[in-house]
């Protein structure tokens, strides 16, 4: 599938919990999916649609095409469906391995599916000089308690926080682009830590319907 350009739709219901974290405990009603194990997880709830979904490696920092990662669909035209990327849990800044969790909706018919994202060392970063040697006591980290962001689908995510990195802001990022004669709005739902990164925890692609051109009064 031609990559989906960027960025995210809709509006989400953000909900940053801090000092009432602890009584809140976060929800999380993504679906069960298998294990990651190929190079390509797919799941879905009818037997004749066949969505395939690439995993992702990235580097640490770089923002993730979860869109571009949709190789094809069976059965499905990707360009009438809402495709929604539930990426909460995919920490970007940090290396490790996370899941990615994918929902189609095609006229009238849920498919869900994920994929797995590997973050790995940036490999371009700066060598630590290893000469200089400091003196300083880092300052002990302290657990905050965790941000509760509820998103789109009515999903709770919770975000890690520490006194070191913790969400200063929630933003959204909305781009129009044109697919195959259609026109989609793709919108991204990101966090902002004080560190300055940034993190992708919602991405919806949804087509929208061109506006038709007023009508000329008559005389």
């Amino acid at each position: 599938m031609k990559k989906l350009k960027y960025i995210l739709l809709g509006t989400a219901v953000i909900c940053l919990l801090t000092s009432c974290a602890k009584d809140k405990p976060a929800v999380n009603n993504r679906p069960t999916l298998p294990p990651s194990t190929n190079s390509t997880v797919t799941q879905q709830t009818t037997s004749n649609i066949r969505v395939s979904i690439d995993n992702i490696t990235s580097s640490v920092g770089e923002e993730i095409d979860f869109i571009g990662a949709i190789r094809s669909a069976e059965n499905m035209e990707i360009s009438r469906s809402m495709i929604y990327v539930d990426s909460s849990s995919v920490d970007s800044n940090t290396p490790g391995t996370y899941e990615a969790y994918y929902t189609f909706d095609y006229l009238g018919t849920t498919i869900i599916s994920s994929n797995k994202i590997t973050i790995v060392d940036n490999q371009e970063a700066t060598e630590p000089n290893t000469d200089a040697i400091s003196t300083d006591v880092a300052p002990e980290e302290q657990e905050f308690p965790d941000a509760l962001i509820t998103l789109t689908n009515g999903t709770v995510a919770s975000i890690k926080c520490t006194s070191a990195r913790y969400i200063v802001e929630t933003f959204t990022e909305e781009s129009y682009f044109e697919e195959k004669g259609f026109t989609f709005l793709n919108s991204k739902l990101k966090i902002l830590f004080n560190t300055g990164e940034t993190q992708v925890i919602e991405t919806v692609v949804t087509r929208v319907q061109p506006q038709e051109p007023a009508a000329t009064p008559q005389p």
